[in-house]
């Protein structure tokens, strides 16, 4: 089973196979193959094999959506919502939605973890690790001694420079981790599929 999640830039083209059945909070449903999209395609809707059977179960229960506090299915016919979900089926509807909702927790982070250093280019992101351990080896420092005469400073404010921006990304990234497990973690508490949409992750 695979999830897709509608993308909300509005520059990418919204094209899937056939066959893809819509759950709640902009995630779909498609029973194919990963082969069946583009490197692009798999980026673009966030895509996620689901290979975990009883996990893959729970989530067919997404059809269904919080509707006055109770989980039921937007169905047709004279009366609209169908009977509300109860039991094991209520149990499973809730393990699938705080799935969801760890998921849209994760792309929340990972973009602002992105934005943190998206700035920078790749090509100069490539070279990272080089520049810190150079910085710190107390050895050679054939790039950076290069890239300080090209900033005309010396390469030792060159290496402190590396070595402060290095320590900053860190703090940077170990708060967006807090907050993301802090996220997960509430997520995990919550007692109800209202609790979890009420969190505004999905």
């Amino acid at each position: 089973m695979l999830l897709l999640k509608k993308p909300t830039n509005n520059t990418v083209v919204w094209e899937v196979p056939m066959g893809v059945r819509i759950l709640m909070g902009g995630f779909f449903i498609y029973d194919g193959s990963l082969k069946d999209f583009t490197t692009q395609q798999i980026a673009d809707y966030n895509i996620v094999e689901v290979t975990d059977e009883p996990l893959a179960t729970d989530i067919t229960l997404l059809d269904h959506d919080v509707w006055d506090g109770e989980v039921r299915k937007m169905t047709t016919g004279p009366n609209p919502l169908s009977d509300p979900l109860e039991g094991d089926a209520l149990a499973s509807h809730l393990r699938a939605i705080k799935y969801l909702a760890k998921l849209g927790a994760a792309d929340f982070y990972d973009s602002k973890y992105q934005a943190s250093y998206l700035v920078e280019s790749s090509l100069e992101q490539s070279t990272w690790a080089q520049q810190l351990t150079e910085a710190t080896n107390g050895g050679a420092m054939p790039l950076l001694t290069a890239l300080a005469q090209a900033k005309n400073i010396l390469v030792e404010q060159y290496a402190q420079n590396v070595i402060e921006a290095a320590a900053s990304h860190t703090s940077t990234r170990d708060a967006l981790l807090a907050e993301l497990k802090t996220a997960y973690q509430t997520i995990d508490l919550a007692e109800t599929a209202a609790d979890v949409k009420a969190l505004g992750w999905i």
